[in-house]
């Protein structure tokens, strides 16, 4: 199962030496195949990103930012993780050559960004999470076309190897998780 580990700035230093330990020690212990830097609250999100591609060059995973497909192609990222309300940039992103995740709270959403070039959606909330509203639970995924299935990255509460068995079990291929990652 693919491994997507999203940053949060409430589990570290706002991108210290300490940020790139908890980062390489992820990355030791779990072998994440994407890394995003995602940090909405950042007014620095540039510098930050400079530093957090740092990292780029020691580890094995696509790194990528949030919702700034231009900033992503300047600063060497692999990838770009759309808002829903920024689909309509699917394609100019692509276009760039960048990976292109969108976050998706609806199978209507999740089949829309697929269709619309998206290489995943990323369709939250599966399990429970704190503020993020009721979780849809796994059989959200019952019915869903192979097509788009293999292109869901499940997040929201997938804290756990239980959690992450019961994902794979749905037919789904990816999780992404913060707190699996930097607990």
């Amino acid at each position: 199962m693919k491994k997507y580990l999203i940053t949060d700035p409430l589990y570290y230093p706002r991108l210290s030496s300490g940020f790139c330990r908890r980062i390489v020690q992820a990355y030791i212990d779990h072998h994440p195949h994407f890394i995003a830097l995602r940090d909405t609250a950042n007014r620095n999100y540039r510098r930050s990103a400079v530093n957090f591609l740092r990292l780029k060059r020691r580890l094995n995973a696509k790194f990528i930012l949030h919702n700034d497909w231009r900033l992503a192609v300047k600063l060497g990222a692999d990838g770009v993780q759309l808002s829903a309300k920024n689909r309509r940039e699917i394609h100019r992103a692509k276009r760039a050559k960048l990976l292109v995740i969108v976050s998706c709270h609806s199978v209507c959403e999740a089949e829309l960004a697929v269709k619309q070039g998206a290489d995943h959606a990323l369709f939250s909330p599966i399990f429970f999470t704190p503020h993020k509203g009721a979780p849809k639970g796994t059989a959200v995924f019952n019915g869903l076309k192979t097509k788009i299935l293999r292109k869901i990255i499940a997040l929201g509460g997938v804290t756990d190897g239980g959690k992450i068995a019961e994902l794979a079990q749905s037919g789904v291929t990816a999780f992404a998780s913060i707190r699996y990652f930097l607990r």
